[in-house]
This record gives C-alpha cells, structure tokens and sequence, in this order.
C-alpha cells in the first residue's frame, strides 16, 4: 500500500529529525536513557474470511393457509461472502438436505450444488458481494407437527487459514403444522337413556291397535 509506506517513511523521518534535535541541543540532557525508542509492527499476511447465512422460506403454499404443511414448498437461501483480504477459490459448501423434505430444484448465483452430496461448490469468490444459493424442497407426506432443521457449513476454502470459523455454518428450520382433530358431537337434546333396562326397548317402535270387530 503506498499510502501506508508514505505514513510509515513520513513518522520515521519526524522521530529521525526529533532525535537528532535532541542530540545536538546545546544543553545537556541530564538523563540520556530514555533519548530513544523502538515499537514492533506484526504486519500480518492478508487471508480469507468467509461467512454463512441461511434461511428457510415458505414460497409455494399449496392450501393457501398460509401454515407449512406436506405438499408445501420451501425455499433453504444460503448467502456466502468474504469479507477478508484476499479472494477465496474452490470453496465446498456442503448442505445435505434433512429428513421429511425431498429435493426439488436449485438455483446458485455462481457454480454449481450436488443434491445428490449436498455439496455446493464454488470456484472463486472475490472480496465484496456475497454468492447465493437457493435450493427448494418439498415437504414430505406423514410430518405433521415435527420440526425439520437443516445445517449448512463451510467445508474447504483455498486458502485455508479463515481467521474467524465462528460464522462458518448456519442453521435454519421450519415446523409443520399438526393434524387439527375435531371432537365427536354430542348426542342430540331429545335423546335419553334414564333407565338401566335394555337400550332396544327403548328404540322401539310404539304398538298400534286396529279393532277388526264390526
């Protein structure tokens, strides 16, 4: 960096002119021990700082209840950036899809996603914007009411000496909505049972008698 070496020549050229005018003051210096200094500089080498977000979106909801149920498509949304110092190559993302979803399509913004590994992978990614991959998935029959988490994570990079691995998996998931059971209805008002005889004298039909005497 120019600028830097100028800043950096420019200091030393003050502490040098500092120091020699403190050497040839006309007056002496009464304690000539501490008439210099030194400071280390660690000037570490650029690397790569990868990241990743994930999220898990309802996009086609079959039904229309706006609740996630079997038949409903999901949408997983992976976002990989750099935000280090140097740009990173042949970058593997591996997010294997969970049990109680299947595979529907995707869509990366740069290289290409095995849906068959799970592996996302990347051949270069500059410092600056991120890299997107959409992966959309339906969600299986027999899942009602259970939670479906899915986990992304950074695998291998060039170079490999990602200062922060802290960011370097993501974690989304979505809950299918239960089975609504419906109680049974009550029995009707003008039903009653007050006696402990046999329920089928009840229910029988009532004697008419025809008088055939004329």
């Amino acid at each position: 960096n120019n600028v830097g070496e100028a800043t950096m020549l420019n200091w030393l050229s003050v502490a040098s002119a500092f120091r020699t005018a403190i050497t040839t003051s006309p007056h002496p210096d009464p304690n000539t021990a501490n008439n210099n200094a030194s400071a280390d500089i660690v000037v570490s080498a650029p690397s790569t700082n990868l990241s990743l977000e994930k999220v898990a979106d309802l996009t086609n909801d079959v039904n229309g209840d706006t609740l996630v149920g079997p038949g409903d498509q999901i949408t997983y949304g992976l976002s990989l950036g750099n935000s280090g110092g140097l740009d990173a190559t042949t970058i593997v993302v591996t997010d294997v899809l969970p049990a109680g979803v299947t595979y529907s399509s995707d869509t990366p913004s740069v290289g290409t996603y095995d849906s068959a590994t799970g592996q996302w992978t990347v051949p270069a990614l500059l410092v600056g914007p991120p890299a997107t991959l959409d992966v959309v998935v339906t969600v299986d029959a027999g899942t009602e009411g259970q939670t479906i988490t899915n986990t992304a994570t950074i695998t291998s990079a060039t170079p490999p000496n990602d200062p922060d691995t802290s960011n370097n998996s993501a974690t989304a998931n979505f809950t299918v909505a239960g089975v609504t059971v419906v109680p049974p209805l009550p029995p009707p008002n003008n039903v009653s049972d007050d006696d402990n005889d046999d329920d089928s004298s009840d229910d029988a039909a009532p004697l008419t008698t025809v008088n055939t005497d004329f």
